[in-house]
């Protein structure tokens, strides 16, 4: 709770720049959908219907593969190289967001799930089954004895870790000039505030100064420890809600999503 307040004290100074101002380069899967529906529905009529048979189709194919009758989950085991595979995830949901986030993003997440169950979990396995003792951070199991599945969930995961990490490191730096820009805007008053629209004013930076240091000193207070580097890099691994395309396509997509 205190990270997710944290998050959105940060996000009132970086709104307009990473929502508003470039919209059509960081389309937000969830969000688009969201105020598409709400649109919809306000507009009422064909586009309100449009809703309604999404969620009927939606409801009809979840029923089906309920029932066991369609399949979901599609994979093929290759005999060489070994415990390479490649499959699908053939739900309804990742449709719609491989329309929202267009072709370039979802071939970037399929590269990367390409690359994850055809290259890494093959080569993990053929340069680690001679090993005599678990290589960390597996600790019980052989690298020999493990499942294609088990391989990424051991290691193929923390590569994907890696990679959100340093992606976000020179995301970060890449993004440090519009940083400031966005903060500047805000120390400044601007005389033109009565015209500007409701949806578009933000909260007071000292409102956002304030909030960030008492919820930083919370966050140290109530933390009891800081975590070991393994149980850091297996907290991010097990973590997929936010991982960018490449390395979600790397670290913790069970199987290819064609469509995400």
């Amino acid at each position: 709770m205190i990270g997710g307040a944290l998050g959105i004290l940060m996000m009132i100074p970086l709104r307009r720049m990473l929502i508003r101002d470039e919209h059509e380069t960081l389309p937000y899967p969830e969000g688009t959908a969201c105020a598409e529906v709400l649109i919809a529905g306000e507009r009422g009529g064909v586009h309100a219907q449009k809703v309604f048979w999404g969620l009927f189709a939606g409801a009809v194919y979840k029923l089906l593969t309920g029932a066991a009758i369609l399949r979901e989950t599609l994979t093929y085991y290759f005999r060489t190289p070994a415990k390479a595979y490649i499959g699908i995830d053939a739900i309804p949901a990742l449709v719609g967001v491989g329309y929202i986030i267009g072709l370039r993003v979802s071939a970037i997440m399929l590269a990367g799930g390409l690359m994850a169950s055809t290259v890494l979990v093959p080569v993990i396995a053929f340069f680690g089954e001679s090993a005599m003792r678990p290589i960390f951070p597996a600790t019980t199991d052989l690298i020999s004895a493990m499942s294609s599945d088990a391989i990424r969930a051991q290691y193929v995961r923390y590569i994907g870790a890696g990679a959100v990490t340093m992606g976000g490191i020179f995301s970060l730096l890449k993004a440090l000039p519009a940083l400031f820009r966005s903060f500047s805007k805000l120390k400044r008053k601007s005389v033109t505030a009565a015209r500007i629209e409701r949806t578009d004013q933000d909260l007071p930076p000292r409102f956002v100064l304030i909030g960030t240091v008492v919820v930083t000193l919370l966050s140290w207070l109530l933390t009891p420890s800081v975590p070991s580097s393994s149980r850091l890099s297996r907290f991010l691994a097990s973590s997929s809600s936010w991982l960018p395309p490449v390395s979600s396509g790397l670290s913790d997509h069970r199987r290819i999503r064609l469509v995400e």
